[in-house]
């Protein structure tokens, strides 16, 4: 017996109820591609005791309806993409619409401190210039642990930012064809719970953050039925949010300004979004399409001064946010957001990654244990230092023990610097410390004084 049969015993369907048969027969006919259906036609036929060209008409009354449905989603997907805000009537001033938008910002979410709240709001004013900077930083928000206002933080960044697209998860042929076709930005919430299972998405937020160089190359099949090779361009602005996000990649955390936040104090004043007025969320959006349209151009033009405290890859990502500000010529402006970019960077680039706290650990121990003169630092001296100090993670950081001298020397052979015999210390194994001096400069941001330096 057949399964469709089987179906309508089981439902115990009356023939001569034609509404409950038409129903059965399109719930069977529903998951049925065409060849299924050329299959069981006739099996059909007989089980409903209609004619199979009635089968088949059925069943393309059912296909059409859903292509229909899938055209119209894909319509309204486009027109989501495609709608352009209404520019405000009037003249704006950059520093008076950033102030509203990050009162705004601090209204809804509790910041680590002022200096996050700024720079996520130039950030977002910075989505409407896309096509007047050379880069566009990624954004990564993060906290402690949850319930700090991530979530709440990127429903309401949708509103403010330029052709937004917010999604709990993306697939990396959605990334690259939405990014190509519309250069919306995009807002992706709970990374650490999906993103390091995708390692392609990931490779593709690595392609970069400056324009023309943020590309990645697909094959894509042509009339003649072969393949071709062609480039997609994934240029533009991208927030992603989550507990500790900026672990999950140390490149993703390098092309980004981590935005920190934490949890609101009891008593701690926070509105909700639905209790501020609706015309700031109309009005805020027009403000930035005007101040795109009138400060676009000069913006395009200005090469802003860069703080020497910076790295080539920080100076990269606040360039345009730099750029934005100084336009509206406001002093006062312009020394915070450098002021703010010195201070993050800082707090996040150096942080993340292992070998570079452990250059900055072994330069702080140089300047407080190591005489002036001296040109060798053991490695059992250097190791007794490291692991005795409490503040730093190093006692533990073996599965619970203390770091060890071939993990110590298998980070430094990253950096070129390898441990060597010493005579005069009874061929004792250290480093040279010229070199660890030399390196310490060229890969900390900080100050580090170079080894002639020292002995004057």
């Amino acid at each position: 017996m057949s399964d469709v049969k089987a179906e309508t015993r089981r439902q115990k369907i009356d023939h001569s109820d034609f509404e409950a048969l038409e129903k059965a027969l399109r719930s069977t006919l529903t998951d049925l591609d065409y060849v299924s259906l050329t299959m069981k036609k006739r099996q059909l036929s007989r089980d409903f005791r209609i004619s199979e060209a009635d089968v088949t008409r059925c069943w393309k009354s059912i296909h059409e309806d859903k292509q229909n449905d899938e055209t119209e989603q894909i319509r309204k997907t486009r027109e989501r993409f495609t709608k352009e805000v209404e520019p405000w009537p009037r003249k704006v001033q950059i520093d008076v619409l950033l102030h509203e938008v990050q009162s705004t910002l601090e209204r809804l979410v509790v910041f680590k401190d002022s200096d996050h709240a700024l720079a996520l709001s130039v950030w977002l004013m910075a989505t409407w210039f896309t096509d007047y900077v050379d880069y566009a930083p990624y954004v990564m928000i993060t906290s402690p642990v949850e319930q700090c206002g991530k979530s709440t933080l990127i429903d309401n960044m949708e509103k403010f930012a330029h052709r937004a697209v917010k999604a709990g998860s993306i697939s990396a042929s959605a990334f690259f064809r939405v990014l190509e076709r519309y250069h919306p930005t995009i807002l992706l919430d709970e990374v650490d719970s999906f993103l390091a299972r995708y390692p392609e998405l990931q490779g593709l937020l690595n392609s970069g953050i400056r324009k023309n160089d943020a590309l990645v190359l697909r094959s894509v099949p042509v009339k003649s039925g072969d393949y071709e090779p062609c480039y997609y361009d994934c240029f533009g602005f991208k927030a992603l949010a989550g507990i500790k996000s900026k672990d999950i990649s140390s490149q993703l955390t390098d092309r980004s300004l981590v935005i920190e936040l934490q949890r609101r104090k009891k008593g701690e004043p926070i509105v909700r979004a639905r209790d501020i007025p609706e015309e700031i969320w109309i009005n805020l959006p027009r403000k930035c399409r005007k101040a795109a349209l009138q400060f676009g151009p000069l913006v395009k033009k200005t090469r802003p001064i860069l703080p020497e405290e910076l790295s080539d890859r920080d100076c990269d990502k606040w360039e345009p946010l730099f750029a934005i500000v100084d336009v509206a010529e406001k002093p006062s402006l312009s020394t915070a957001i450098r002021r703010c970019s010195i201070k993050l960077s800082n707090r996040t680039n150096d942080s993340s990654s292992v070998a570079i706290e452990l250059l900055k650990n072994i330069h702080e121990t140089i300047q407080k244990h190591v005489p002036l003169g001296e040109p060798y630092l053991l490695s059992r001296d250097l190791m007794t230092f490291l692991n005795a100090n409490g503040e730093y993670r190093w006692s533990t950081f073996n599965q619970g023990r203390p770091l060890e001298p071939r993990q110590l020397a298998k980070q430094l052979d990253d950096f070129g610097v390898k441990p060597k015999a010493i005579r005069s210390k009874k061929n004792n194994r250290g480093y040279l410390i010229s070199e660890l001096l030399e390196v310490c400069q060229r890969y900390l941001s900080d100050n580090v004084p170079s080894l002639e330096t020292l002995e004057q």
